[in-house]
């Protein structure tokens, strides 16, 4: 993409990053959302082998995740990403209270798509597990993208963009976006509904001064709706 050594530059030219750190803060907010869009017209459809899927998902969220974590451990080390002491009772709050208000929501969220007219995309109801083994492999996926997307779009971006920008509004509002855009495959309401989600597990990251129970929140939202609802929701 050609933008993407432009953001480089500009970051690592008019901003206190360096370079490792322009590179992977433009790679979160600029390239790999534009290159989620242009991939859209590339998605398959109909049948297509699910758990390669998966597993190239996977691989792919554990590289961002990973080289996100490097970068904000070069920087700030774990304190600055929310690693610290677990708080498990605060997870658990989190995550049960979350889960509750999203399955109470989600029914009301799909009438309204109805009543707009928005079906979602052929992609998304294709791509929900439906063997027992397509679902063992997309519980492994909903977990690496509960650690490796809240550590690059929480952990990492929320404080690096804040850092630059000097506001933690902004941060939340470009890292929630870039974070939306990245769901293209889900359509113009999924970009909408990720970026809200973006936005609320920023406020649990941000609340809570941890990454865990904005990780926990992610991966359980994911398995709920990729094992349990999915399909009745999509209709």
């Amino acid at each position: 993409m050609v933008g993407y050594p432009l953001v480089v530059g500009a970051l690592w030219a008019w901003t206190p990053l360096g370079v490792f750190d322009a590179f992977v803060l433009a790679a979160l907010v600029q390239l790999i959302p534009s290159l989620a869009v242009a991939q859209l017209r590339q998605l398959p459809l109909g049948e297509f082998p699910r758990i390669s899927v998966y597993l190239s998902s996977a691989g792919m969220i554990a590289i961002v995740g990973g080289v996100a974590l490097a970068a904000g451990l070069a920087r700030g080390g774990w304190g600055a990403l929310g690693f610290g002491p677990v708080p498990w009772r605060s997870v658990v709050v989190w995550v049960v209270a979350l889960s509750a208000i999203s399955l109470a929501l989600a029914p009301l969220g799909v009438r309204m798509r109805r009543r707009l007219g928005v079906e979602e995309t052929p992609f998304l109801k294709q791509i929900l597990p439906r063997s027992r083994m397509e679902k063992a492999v997309f519980a492994l996926l909903a977990l690496i993208a509960g650690f490796g997307e809240e550590i690059a779009y929480r952990g990492y971006a929320i404080g690096t963009l804040a850092l630059i920008t000097g506001s933690m509004p902004v941060a939340v509002v470009v890292s929630s976006a870039a974070f939306g855009v990245l769901h293209t495959y889900q359509g113009w309401i999924g970009i909408v509904r990720t970026g809200l989600l973006g936005t609320v597990l920023a406020g649990v990251f941000l609340i809570s001064d941890s990454i865990w129970p904005a990780i926990a929140v992610h991966a359980s939202l994911d398995l709920w709706a990729g094992l349990v609802i999915g399909d009745r929701f999509l209709k």
